[in-house]
């Protein structure tokens, strides 16, 4: 019976089973598993029944030219599935998440993405000596340990092979690898490229155990390339080039040979723990690159050969948190960018004699014991909490905000042809005991707040005091305004609370009528 028509007193209902019967024609069973085929019967369109038995070997039939997408996805009762001859092609996902163990595509000229993805179990994979990509997602997350890329596969696209199991990997010389191909396998641990490669954005990220690379072969590196693996370059030639991160936080780099800096990028370094000895050719380039080396904590010796004399400037953070102590600047560079230093245990820098600007944090929580500064534009918090800086001087330079603040052992400085005192400069330099403010014009709010000066001279040259320039000196016995401008202008709280601990405050007849102002 192919058709039913059923009938009521308002309509006639008609029900067509003649494509259920038709469905039922086109199947297949193999060792207690039914297929559903095409209408040609050439292809597997999917599982329609599975085996209630674990089957060893799925054998599939001759005359099956093609494994539809997703025709096995989820199937876990069975392990190696053989193809017959006549299978040339998988679709999409067709063993995607399958229990499938082996498999022989030897045959197969087309793969679908992720047609073995997630397999678990896969262990074997033979490759067609025809097959020309293999693609995207195709054996990622599979239990993959090993296999040979034939050399005719001209392309491995992206995440092909993420998350496998692979311990070794051979690339052949005109193959192109796609982002992320190998990103993710763990267990990797050795990689060959028989011909000159270009390395892709996260290609071998966070394989976590890959330690042997011929990198002689390799001309381009991109992001992330070789970040959080065991590689150790040793020498970054002349021609490669290194894109960001592409070798941040691997642990086993020591020593580093940079040939031209001109092809690094920022990060590409960050966070190698156990590097501790870096050579850098400039070669042309104008800037170290932002964070170059930064987090870089065992990083001891930075010679830089600026051959070209072309070096201008350091970027943001290229040295932070590195264990540098000493270190030459060379003569072009006129910037050195946002905290480059900041937070290492640099004692000793020399600095160019030519004029040059130090941005923001700089130095800060350097272990710096003295500075010298000549012409320098210094930026906001540069040298701040260099608590083992003792002596500072400073000679036509431009300050700003919070400059010493908390340079806790800070004793000597000296001030030349300095007009301006920003916020905060000594904030909080609990040493410091004295200082000679000739030729400063402007003394700004919380400038030597917190500080252990004993006496307060304030020259004729300073034009004016701001709120809370001098707040809690508690040390202070003695200020004398006897010699300063009398048109000063001298701010409400200038010296607030500082009432409590002088003992002696000399100033001009006329200002004396002021004084319950300068102490409010």
């Amino acid at each position: 019976i192919m058709k039913v028509i059923l009938t009521n007193n308002q309509e006639q209902k008609t029900i067509d089973y003649s494509s259920l019967v038709k469905e039922e024609r086109k199947t297949m069973e193999v060792n207690g598993f039914v297929f559903l085929l095409s209408e040609d019967k050439t292809t597997i369109v999917r599982v329609k029944r599975e085996s209630t038995e674990y089957v060893d070997s799925l054998i599939i039939p001759e005359g099956i030219k093609t494994i539809g997408k997703s025709a096995f996805f989820y199937c876990n009762n069975f392990g190696e599935v053989v193809l017959p001859k006549s299978c040339t092609s998988i679709d999409d996902c067709a063993f995607s998440s399958s229990s499938l163990s082996s498999i022989d595509l030897s045959n197969v000229l087309t793969i679908g993405r992720a047609a073995f993805s997630n397999c678990k179990r896969l262990e074997q994979v033979v490759f067609s000596k025809h097959l020309s990509t293999i693609p995207i997602k195709c054996f990622s997350y599979s239990a993959l340990e090993y296999f040979k890329i034939p050399e005719s596969v001209r392309v491995i696209e992206q995440e092909a092979f993420n998350s496998c199991q692979l311990k070794y990997i051979c690339i052949p010389k005109n193959t192109k690898i796609k982002k992320k191909a190998f990103c993710g396998c763990n267990l990797l641990e050795s990689v060959l490229f028989d011909g000159k490669t270009i390395v892709p954005d996260e290609c071998f990220c966070r394989c976590q155990t890959l330690s042997r690379v011929n990198f002689n072969n390799v001309t381009s590196i991109g992001h992330d390339g070789f970040s959080f693996t065991e590689v150790d370059p040793k020498i970054i030639s002349k021609d490669m080039f290194v894109d960001k991160r592409a070798f941040a936080d691997c642990p086993n780099i020591k020593y580093l040979d940079i040939g031209n800096l001109s092809n690094i990028c920022e990060h590409a370094f960050e966070n190698c723990t156990q590097l501790e000895e870096v050579t850098i050719v400039t070669d042309g380039a104008k800037y170290v690159p932002a964070y170059l080396f930064s987090g870089c904590v065992n990083l001891l010796k930075v010679d830089i050969i600026d051959n070209t004399e072309t070096l201008v400037s350091i970027g943001d953070e290229a040295f932070r948190k590195t264990n540098i102590i000493d270190i030459i600047i060379p003569d072009n560079v006129k910037r050195i960018g946002s905290n480059a230093f900041a937070d290492s245990r640099l004692q000793y820098i020399k600095l160019p004699e030519n004029s040059i600007k130090i941005d923001t944090g700089c130095f800060r929580n350097c272990r710096l014991e003295q500075i010298s500064l000549s012409k320098v534009k210094i930026g906001m918090n540069a040298f701040r909490d260099c608590k083992q800086l003792t002596t500072v001087s400073v000679d036509n330079c431009s300050l700003s905000t919070g400059v010493f603040q908390n340079c806790k052992d800070l004793r000597r400085v000296s001030l030349c042809d300095t007009n301006i005192i920003p916020m905060d400069t000594f904030n909080g330099c609990k040493e410091l005991k004295n200082i000679d403010l000739s030729g400063v014009k402007v003394i700004c709010s919380y400038a030597f707040a917190n500080t252990g000066l004993t006496s307060i001279t304030i020259p004729k040259s300073v034009e004016a005091i701001h709120d809370h320039a001098f707040l809690k000196c508690n040390d202070v016995r003695k200020i004398n305004l006897s010699g300063c401008n009398l048109d000063i202008d001298i701010e409400d709280s200038g010296f607030k609370y500082m009432d409590m601990c002088c003992e002696e405050f000399i100033c001009p007849e006329n200002f004396a009528k002021k004084l319950h102002y300068f102490f409010a």
